[in-house]
């Protein structure tokens, strides 16, 4: 049965011989497939490859996904019998999720880090005019019981 269902997922991963990169594509293999603990779907880790040609553009991942979204009718349907859950189909890390308010997302620093810079900012600023005073008053601090 697990043999039948691997073939079954990977005849539907083959998408891609039916598309404009079917020159490129080589093939589909499931690594993986299992229940997922607590979820009422199963999970499967596949890889699917990709040749090659020497003469030609190279394959951009990009492309790729963009390809697969429309196979797949937008990440959402893998052939007749399978659903797929939103975005977990993946291009080699590439997401087509990836927009300008994500990036500036993963650029924006968490408020603890802020408050530790600010912190460690003012403990500089102390620190400064501590080392400013001792430079400028060097006798002001020494004992003037030698006199």
């Amino acid at each position: 049965m697990y043999q039948e269902s691997k073939e079954k997922i990977e005849k539907e991963l083959n998408v891609f011989r039916s598309s404009s990169m079917k020159d490129f594509f080589a093939g589909c293999t499931v690594e993986s497939f299992g229940p997922v603990h607590g979820k009422p779907y199963t999970s499967i880790t596949s890889v699917c490859k990709f040749t090659r040609d020497p003469f030609s553009r190279t394959l951009q991942k990009q492309e790729v996904n963009e390809e697969l979204q429309r196979l797949t009718d937008g990440f959402t349907k893998l052939g007749p019998t399978y659903e797929l859950d939103e975005q977990s189909l993946v291009v080699e890390d590439y997401s087509s999720l990836t927009t300008a308010e994500q990036d500036s997302k993963r650029s924006e620093l968490q408020f603890w880090a802020i408050i530790l810079i600010c912190i460690f900012a003012l403990l500089g600023f102390i620190l400064l005019l501590l080392l400013c005073f001792l430079v400028s008053c060097p006798f002001a601090l020494i004992p003037h019981f030698w006199l």
